[in-house]
């Protein structure tokens, strides 16, 4: 089966964790030449960097995401935070104090508040065929 669409999601420029700053800058070279494989096979390759898709306001690749048709959802598209009394316990390092994979009582890096990260990671491509978004309804309406 080939791929239709993939959705790279939160592979920032930086992060509050070293370690998965590390993580991150490691795997997106791979991921780039998995990515331009799939493109270049006819998939759509949507980039989602929450909280920064304003950074490519004017790329062709946001313009093509805000210009999806209309679709509507069977769900509505909303922020669930871990419900405590349904789901099973998360890991101590990602909630204790917060996710970060260091062994160190806080965040590890001084990033800005409220995050340190601007973008996606420079090594994996944003090609003019692809599309941004960090909204779930504007992915849906591309999917």
């Amino acid at each position: 089966m080939t791929a239709r669409a993939v959705i790279i999601c939160d592979m920032w420029d930086a992060h509050h964790c070293i370690s998965a700053a590390r993580r991150v800058a490691e795997l997106a070279p791979r991921m780039n030449e998995v990515v331009a494989d799939l493109r270049a096979r006819g998939a759509l390759i949507i980039h989602a960097p929450a909280d920064c898709a304003e950074v490519y306001a004017e790329s062709p690749a946001r313009r093509r995401a805000l210009a999806a048709p209309h679709v509507p959802a069977p769900v509505p598209f909303a922020w669930n935070t871990w419900n405590w009394e349904r789901e099973e316990r998360l890991p101590s390092s990602l909630t204790d104090p917060g996710p970060c994979s260091c062994d160190t009582p806080a965040p590890c890096n001084d990033g800005q508040p409220p995050h340190p990260w601007s973008r996606q990671i420079a090594s994996i491509e944003i090609a003019s065929s692809d599309a941004i978004s960090d909204d779930g309804q504007e992915v849906w309406h591309l999917l």
